[in-house]
């Protein structure tokens, strides 16, 4: 009888998903949140250095974490961006991706859609079934110049919002590079044939965000939270180089005539 590949839930990944909700204005509630983790950024540390050990437990080496590409709808390109799928059909097309002025956050757009918890025929701790394990993820992965991948998230108008996408990240980066997943990446060449090297980057990617927006104020708060959670992670140990961070960067897509484009925002 085959092994059951279990699915770990962290309390990281609790916090990220109880982020949004039924309740009226969410936005104001994560900037009341956003606040309390400038003040108190160990929290949010602990919660990812506790999600990196226990994700740790997690193994699924010989499944990739995305389908085959026959099985997946393919991205359509059209004349005007609406939504984040919209966005990835023009990285996709392009291909390597340049950020104006600052060369060392240039990236080349590898994959869509990566789910770290991407599991057939499992279930999650909770007893739920994983059925839906490899819905969602990453909006979009990517490496740079020298050889370290760059997990990404996209946020288009007031879709979400700079602090949500931060949190997102930070859940997707603890479950995607454990030592189990790291051997699951290298197996089905995830970020292709070039060896990987730590750290990672991650970036937060706006289209025409509202500067009038209650998401807006977000922007600088969540820079702030970047700057103090990178700051304590050094003094964390029992990470791997891969568990630490490299670049956490804000951008604001540019789309010209032939080309996409980035502006950056800020970078720590």
């Amino acid at each position: 009888m085959a092994i059951r590949r279990i699915i770990p839930k962290t309390k990281l990944r609790y916090f990220y998903q109880s982020l949004t909700g039924s309740e009226f204005n969410p936005v104001h509630r994560q900037v009341n949140i956003c606040d309390n983790l400038i003040l108190y950024p160990d929290c949010l540390v602990r919660l990812y250095v506790d999600a990196c050990n226990d994700f740790g437990r997690y193994s699924n080496v010989g499944e990739p974490f995305v389908p085959e590409e026959d099985k997946r709808k393919p991205l359509k390109q059209t004349k005007k961006v609406v939504k984040t799928e919209d966005l990835l059909a023009l990285f996709e097309i392009q291909g390597g991706l340049k950020v104006v002025k600052n060369s060392a956050l240039d990236f080349e757009y590898i994959e869509r859609e990566v789910s770290p918890l991407r599991t057939t025929k499992t279930i999650f701790e909770t007893g739920i079934r994983g059925t839906r394990s490899g819905v969602g993820g990453l909006d979009f992965i990517g490496i740079n110049k020298k050889n370290n991948p760059v997990l990404g998230e996209v946020k288009i108008r007031d879709d979400k919002n700079a602090f949500y996408a931060f949190i997102q990240l930070l859940t997707y980066y603890s479950e995607l590079f454990t030592k189990n997943q790291i051997k699951r990446i290298n197996s089905c060449s995830l970020f292709g044939e070039r060896k990987i090297k730590s750290p990672c980057n991650l970036y937060i990617v706006l289209y025409k965000h509202n500067l009038k927006s209650a998401t807006h104020q977000l922007i600088e708060k969540t820079k702030e939270l970047a700057e103090k959670f990178k700051e304590l992670l050094k003094t964390k140990e029992n990470l791997s180089s891969f568990q630490r961070v490299g670049y956490i960067a804000c951008l604001e897509t540019i789309i010209g005539k032939r080309e996409v484009s980035f502006k950056e925002i800020w970078k720590v």
